[in-house]
């Protein structure tokens, strides 16, 4: 048994041996006179593995590819999954680093919850101030880094002196997450000192990114400083250097009260004495929902602060405005793309031209680049993703948004329809796909315009963006592709941030359904909802059933994810339609509603008096945050629903409709538009029931709550409430409730309370305001009391379908509320 274990052992052993990634010592001593020469991924690994290293010199001889898919020792199974361990934590990187041109494809950093993630995590000085470290012409392609905050490319975190330098370097053709100090470059660059003079700060001279900067959305997360270069310039220098990829920060939906903040197309903030000069962005700044300081050069910059020690500055340094799509920056001058490829911009600030920066209208899309920075016609990186989202106000298009390598002459844009797969059916249905998995990318060398699902839409000159109409009512994919002037073709863009090289759109508005199948209303409006009340509440085969109204849910519940048809018309259908009434425009989704999700509390309170039950429905939360409800109630065979009244939480945008069958009742409603909430507490509806029999019981069954975001909230209630004896009492001040049903046809109940007996008198107008019908003015006694309208003028004449407003005046009050008449 012993020999058995340890063979068994010694086998392990080789095994692990045969299967991880191996460290090689490189040549060289590390010191200044004999660097250790890193020729391989295995050299660069042992510097990571090797913190008594980190101070020591070293000199890239060759290009360097990581291990990545379909390789033996594959990057993304490293470390648990966790990819490449950073050189530099909480003993920092503190040597010298001369990359001599060369490059590091393939870096795969999965570590959401470490701080300080890149190639180089944290960079600085250990010991002496005075201590140089330096990071020299070294460039990171093909990168996707993860991290939490101080998250970069190259480097995550750098802590130095005026000593510490970033020289001569670039990150292109990949992406950056964090929770914040994040950048396409370096994450943070912060000087040691709290207020430091200018020979005390860490530099970024000469360098740029292309890189797709976001945020990780996490809670909690400090969500600020995120910038196309670095995402901190707190007490650095940033100087001689660009960044044209794209900083995205999504807040929509809004993570719990997270603001994020300081969002810059070159860097999210410099304050604290820190310094940006003759440098430039023409990076896409994207941001969705609630966000503060945003900026096309930086974010945020402080002026004026306490005797000057908080200042940034920005001198001589500008940003594309047409790009960015931002006209304002926390510093920076603004300029149009035409500028911004003229010369003369730069000049006229003091930039040199001579040994620094160079222009060439074919060169970076003409914009300026470094003097050392070389391009190769024959080579292309991939187009990094920007944005894919259906048009604003518009029908069967869809808005496509990119960056381009710096040698793109043209691009190619490829779709791709969900019907095309197999098992899919298109709009409005959208049959479940039974191998839901898009095609490989197209060959967009190839001459075929139709490969495997795959459809080329459009080839272009070189342009950052697109909008691809004249397709069908449906779900599409799309893929953009490079070209050089030699007709050298990128390939796909790397899959990024845990999203595949395509991006995806619905091509319509669901919930616009007027006008369909030609398109001619691309808006949620009244005329929708009309057609929403129309089919309520029936199933497929039912009569009266329309398919096009079936549009939820969707995926993750979202208005602008792909319809999953559930066969009936309910709550789920009326959430998307409601959260893109009047607002069809995915990047503005207005809300103040900031709040963590709360127990919604529903409360049955039920008066008892002889034949006659009075049931209330009431809503309580900590907060405005219910947008839409469903609570269906049970009842005994001795009761029967004479009749249900909206309550005023419904307010005028609202959305309100019961149903009831044999011994059960549904209530569903939402309110209209996309900020529009419901009270924080209110009667929601008001139920009669005659009472014919012993079990006159009544409950609550199941019940849905639903957010703004279409999210549903945890409900507390009082499940059981059963036969209570008390008498019914007037209401304590006049009131004027809903009519029911509503819309109606061909009659409607209207009901109200009087405190006390009153005169009463109840007209009916139109929307030109003329009296259509008078109910007789006469003396009442306090209570409720109802009068039946069955759509008739005071000549008994049956009035047009329409909206119509009746009117209660009492010796007390006059109350106003809202009807429609659909035939």
């Amino acid at each position: 048994m012993k020999n058995i274990l340890f063979i068994f052992i010694i086998t392990s052993i080789c095994f692990l041996n045969l299967t991880a990634q191996t460290a090689t010592q490189p040549t060289g001593d590390g010191s200044s006179t004999s660097p250790y020469q890193i020729a391989s991924w295995q050299n660069l690994y042992w510097v990571s593995q090797n913190s008594t290293s980190w101070g020591s010199y070293f000199e890239q001889t060759a290009d360097i590819v990581l291990p990545t898919t379909g390789d033996a020792d594959d990057i993304h199974a490293w470390d648990s999954n966790q990819g490449w361990t950073p050189i530099g934590a909480t003993d920092k990187f503190h040597g010298f680093y001369n990359g001599h041109g060369h490059t590091v494809s393939n870096l795969y950093i999965n570590r959401p919850n470490t701080a300080n993630v890149g190639l180089f995590g944290h960079v600085g000085h250990m010991t002496s101030t005075t201590e140089a470290t330096i990071i020299e012409q070294l460039g990171v392609i093909d990168v996707q880094v993860i991290g939490a905050r101080g998250s970069g490319t190259l480097v995550g975190r750098v802590t130095g002196n005026g000593n510490t330098l970033i020289d001569k370097c670039f990150a292109s053709n990949g992406s950056v997450v964090g929770d914040g100090a994040t950048g396409g470059l370096v994450g943070s660059n912060n000087s040691y000192l709290t207020s430091p003079a200018n020979n005390q700060k860490p530099i970024i001279s000469k360098c740029y990114a292309d890189i797709a900067v976001s945020w990780s959305r996490k809670n909690p997360s400090g969500a600020d400083k995120f910038g196309g270069l670095a995402g901190c310039n707190q007490k650095g220098i940033t100087s001689n250097s660009y960044a044209i990829g794209s900083v995205t920060v999504d807040n929509d939906p809004q993570v719990a009260s997270i603001i994020p903040q300081r969002i810059g197309g070159l860097a999210g903030c410099t304050i604290y004495k820190g310094l940006i000069e003759n440098s430039y962005s023409a990076a896409v700044v994207t941001t969705y929902g609630t966000v503060e300081l945003t900026g096309g050069l930086v974010g945020y910059v402080i002026v004026g602060g306490a005797g000057g020690s908080d200042d940034g500055f920005v001198n001589s340094s500008f940003w594309d405005t047409e790009v960015s799509t931002q006209s304002t920056s926390g510093g920076g001058t603004g300029k149009t793309t035409a500028e911004m490829t003229t010369e003369t911009t730069f000049t006229a600030a003091g930039w040199d031209f001579t040994i620094i920066w160079s222009m060439d209208p074919g060169i970076n899309n003409g914009y300026p680049y470094q003097s050392w920075q070389t391009f190769l016609d024959d080579e292309i990186l991939p187009v990094n993703w920007v944005k894919c989202l259906t048009t604003i106000n518009a029908d069967n298009s869809v808005d496509l948004q990119w960056t381009n390598p710096a040698n793109a002459v043209k691009n190619q844009i490829w779709y791709c329809s969900y019907d095309s797969l197999p098992g899919a059916t298109g709009y409005p249905e959208y049959g479940s796909a039974s191998d839901y998995t898009v095609p490989d990318a197209p060959l967009p060398t190839g001459v075929s315009p139709n490969q495997d699902g795959w459809i080329r839409a459009a080839t272009i000159d070189v342009a950052t963006s697109y909008t691809h109409t004249g397709m069908e009512r449906g779900y599409y994919y799309y893929v953009i592709f490079a070209e050089t002037a030699t007709g050298s073709f990128s390939p796909p863009p790397e899959p990024a941030a845990g999203l595949p090289f395509y991006r995806e759109s619905i091509s319509y508005w669901p919930g616009d359904v007027t006008g369909v199948p030609n398109g001619t209303d691309p808006v949620v409006d009244f005329s929708d909802i009309v057609l929403l009340s129309t089919a309520w509440g029936t199933r497929e085969g039912d009569a009266g059933w329309n398919n096009i109204i079936d549009v939820g849910p969707t995926q993750d519940n979202m208005r602008r994810g792909r319809p999953l048809p559930d066969n009936v018309i309910n709550l789920e259908d009326l959430m998307i339609f409601s959260t893109n009434y009047e607002s069809t425009d995915y990047e503005f989704y207005p809300t103040n509603k900031q709040y963590d999700p709360e127990p919604v509390e529903i409360e049955l309170l039920v008066e008892q008096a002889d034949d006659l039950m009075i049931a209330s429905l009431l809503l309580s939360t900590q907060n405005e945050q219910v947008k839409g409800l469903e609570i269906n109630l049970n009842s005994g065979s001795g009761l029967v629903l004479e009749e249900v009244t909206a309550g005023e939480i419904w307010q005028e945008s609202g959305f309100f409709r019961s149903g009831s069958t044999a011994n059960s009742l549904n209530i569903t409603g939402a309110l209209l538009g996309t900020d529009n909430c419901l009270p924080a507490a209110g009667n929601i509806a008001v139920l009669s029931f005659g009472i014919t029999g012993s079990e006159s019981s009544l409950e609550l069954g199941d019940i849905t709550a639903r957010d703004i975001w279409n999210q549903e909230l945890e409900i507390n209630s009082n499940m059981n409430v059963t036969e209570p004896g008390t008498e019914i009492e007037p209401p304590p001040q006049d009131v004027l409730q809903g009519n029911y049903p509503n819309p109606f046809n061909p009659s409607t109940t209207i009901t109200f309370g009087l405190q006390q007996e009153s005169p009463v008198e109840l007209v009916i107008f139109n929307t030109k305001g003329q009296q259509v019908k008078t109910f007789s003015r006469t003396i009442m006694p306090a209570g409720y009391h109802h009068i039946t309208w069955q759509g008739e003028d005071n000549a008994g004449r049956q009035l047009p379908s329409g909206i119509y407003l009746y009117r209660l005046q009492t010796s007390h009050t006059t109350l106003l509320r809202k009807a429609l008449l659909l035939k």
